[in-house]
């Protein structure tokens, strides 16, 4: 049951207190979002956050009579947890009756999408909260079909901190519009493995700090970090890809040194794409995008496709 020792605050709620959970919530604090003081994660327990006090409860331990009060209080939940856990808390969540934001990858969208179907609530699928992603994302959209007679391959390096237990969602969202726009980009994440480099058909996803130094990632930043490179080859299609290139060259602009770097380029073979981010703090900016979206959509599935269109 909740605690009476405080009142509960008007707010966000976080679901997943881990890394990224947490930096988020410390993030919206940082840009005076309001937030809750009631989050959840694996064990209860109590969290000074941004010199605020938190509490940390379960979805085993949430008394049904809290329902009330938490629909009250509680103006969004923003879901950080992995994949298989979103399966199986999904229908605690539900249940909750309050719009989700859900940063989830990695999960069986049928199941997820069929429940969520059956409820009340809007539900916002966000599987990354930074703008200058979303902005990149609807940009592919825009570009015309590559023609049949064209075979470009998309090839993905991605790196992500030892401890994140899926691939990237990024990753795999880029490639796939890409496959949608007819670039040749095949892979197989089934056999995933987390805290190891693998290789996945044309997806590489590194988890071993060596090899993400030697990719260039700051010491300091091996816990903490998505870097990801794109190689698009080609034999002919050289107007569209320059076509491509100066779509996508303003995206730079959203470049802040040490934290984001957004960069496009020629190489021998074809164009090299580049977007890593160090540290976690500008994902609020999408969240806090979402939000506002969802307070003008009520009930309905919705996808980064709606937010940025």
């Amino acid at each position: 049951m909740l605690s009476n020792t405080t009142e509960v605050k008007k707010g966000v709620t976080i679901f997943g207190t881990g890394n990224l959970g947490l930096s988020l919530l410390k993030s919206l604090m940082d840009r005076d979002v309001p937030v809750s003081n009631k989050h959840f994660g694996i064990d209860e327990s109590e969290l000074l956050v941004n010199e605020q006090n938190m509490e940390i409860i379960t979805s085993v331990n949430f008394d049904s009579s809290d329902l009330e009060l938490f629909r009250e209080k509680v103006s969004c939940v923003i879901v950080t947890v992995t994949g298989a856990m979103l399966e199986k808390e999904i229908d605690f969540l539900l249940r909750l009756q309050v719009p989700l934001i859900i940063m989830s990858t990695k999960f069986d969208e049928e199941l997820i999408k069929s429940k969520i179907a059956d409820s009340d609530i809007s539900v916002m699928f966000l599987p990354n909260g930074l703008l200058a992603i979303i902005d990149f994302w609807k940009r592919l959209q825009k570009l015309p079909m590559l023609g049949d007679e064209y075979e470009v391959t998309a090839s993905l390096n991605e790196s992500h901190q030892n401890s994140k237990q899926d691939p990237s969602g990024t990753g795999i969202n880029t490639l796939n519009y890409l496959k949608q726009k007819g670039f040749k980009a095949e892979f197989d994440l089934s056999e995933f493995r987390p805290g190891v480099d693998g290789y996945y058909g044309c997806m590489a996803c590194k988890r071993v700090a060596r090899s993400q130094l030697d990719l260039g990632v700051d010491e300091e930043f091996l816990d903490a970090h998505g870097y990801h490179t794109y190689r698009l080859n080609y034999d002919m299609a050289q107007d569209y890809m320059q076509s491509m290139y100066e779509s996508l060259k303003s995206l730079e602009d959203y470049s802040i040194p040490g934290v984001f770097t957004f960069k496009i380029y020629f190489s021998q073979q074809g164009i090299i794409i580049i977007h890593n981010m160090n540290g976690r703090d500008f994902y609020a900016e999408g969240v806090i995008k979402s939000m506002n979206f969802l307070e003008d959509h009520k009930k309905g599935v919705y996808s980064v496709h709606d937010l940025i269109n």
